[in-house]
């Protein structure tokens, strides 16, 4: 078991990474130097560190990680880093659910004609190992399937 102290040095030394990792790879607003203590310290009370910053003019950046501890290693038990654009609108997205990791600047609109392309969903391909032979008095059939699988959310 870890003790508090142990813990809060280990959130403490991942917030100042996320914080050093930012600084060297983009120019942010002095605001944002002034702002993150406070982030850091509500992360040491939470568990959680969430932020969001201006990277570009019209680039925000948003990094929300839920934190957890297994014997002396802290775990980024859940995490979400978003790329907005001044809408705000997810234009590149990662977060820690599986196949969650996704570019949508090539996605277009489905009611306007503002993008020529529009997001399809994943297809997958499948071929049965023993194709079935359908059969009619004079021909047959050698089936190929594609399955496309989309949800609401997908």
């Amino acid at each position: 078991m870890l003790s508090e102290a142990h813990r809060q040095r280990l959130i403490a030394g991942r917030c100042w990474e996320v914080y050093d990792l930012i600084t060297r790879t983009f120019t942010v607003q002095p605001e944002f130097t002034g702002e993150f203590p406070e982030l850091a310290e509500q992360a040491l009370i939470t568990g959680a560190l969430s932020l969001r910053i201006q990277i570009e003019q019209d680039r925000f950046l948003q990094i929300e990680e839920e934190h957890d501890f297994r014997e002396h290693e802290l775990i980024i038990e859940t995490y979400s880093y978003l790329l907005l654009n001044q809408a705000p609108e997810v234009v590149i997205r990662a977060d820690s659910l599986p196949h969650h990791q996704r570019d949508y600047r090539i996605r277009g609109d489905n009611h306007t004609q503002t993008g020529s392309l529009k997001w399809r969903p994943p297809v997958y391909r499948y071929r049965a190992e023993h194709p079935a032979k359908l059969t009619a008095a004079h021909t047959c059939f050698n089936l190929h399937h594609h399955l496309v699988v989309s949800t609401r959310y997908r």
